[in-house]
C-alpha cells in the first residue's frame, strides 16, 4: 500500500505554500473589494522583497542580478499585480480553484517546451488536480440549480417520489 509513500521536506514546504495562498486568497477577496491593488502589490512586494533579500544573503550565493531583476518584474510584480486584481473581483472559491491550475500548467508546459518525460505519478497528480476543480465547480452548480427548481416549481429531483 504505502510502503513508497513519503513526505520530504519540499512535500511540505508545498503544503505550507498552499496553505498561505489559501489565506492570501481568502483576505485579499475579503478585504482589498474597492482597494486599490497597485498599492497592495507594492506593499506585498516591498515586505516580501526585504524578507527574501535578506533569507537570501544569508543562505544562498550572490544571484545573477540579470536574471533576478526579469524574474522580480515579470514573473513576480506584474503577475501578482494582475492575480490581485482578479482575486479582488471573484468569490474566493473560484479563484483559488483557477489558481489551483497553475501545477496543471506548468506540468503542460514543462512537457510541450521542455521536453519533461510525462511519467505515471505526474499524470496521476495532473489528472487529480484537474478532477478536484471539475467536481469542484460541478457539484455546487448542480445543488443550486436544483435548489431553484424546488423553490420555483417545488419540483424535487428524485424519481422515487414520482410513484
Amino acid at each position: 500500500g504505502l510502503s513508497g509513500f513519503s513526505l520530504r521536506f519540499g512535500d511540505l514546504i508545498t503544503l505550507l505554500s498552499a496553505f498561505f495562498l489559501s489565506l492570501h486568497v481568502l483576505y485579499t477577496a475579503k478585504y482589498a473589494r474597492g482597494r486599490d491593488m497597485t498599492l497592495l502589490t507594492v506593499v506585498q512586494f516591498l515586505v516580501a522583497g526585504v524578507l527574501g533579500f535578506g533569507a537570501g544573503l544569508a543562505f544562498e550565493p550572490m544571484p545573477a542580478f540579470a536574471s533576478l531583476g526579469y524574474l522580480a518584474v515579470f514573473a513576480s510584480c506584474i503577475a501578482l499585480l494582475l492575480q490581485n486584481f482578479a482575486v479582488a473581483h471573484v468569490d474566493p472559491a473560484p479563484a483559488s480553484l483557477f489558481l489551483a491550475t497553475e501545477s496543471v500548467f506548468g506540468v503542460t508546459f514543462s512537457v510541450l517546451f521542455l521536453g519533461e518525460i510525462l511519467t505515471g505519478p505526474l499524470f496521476a497528480g495532473f489528472a487529480l488536480i484537474f478532477a478536484g476543480i471539475v467536481i469542484s465547480e460541478y457539484l455546487p452548480l448542480r445543488a443550486e440549480k436544483k435548489r431553484q427548481a424546488v423553490e420555483a416549481f417545488g419540483i424535487e429531483d428524485d424519481p422515487e417520489r414520482e410513484a
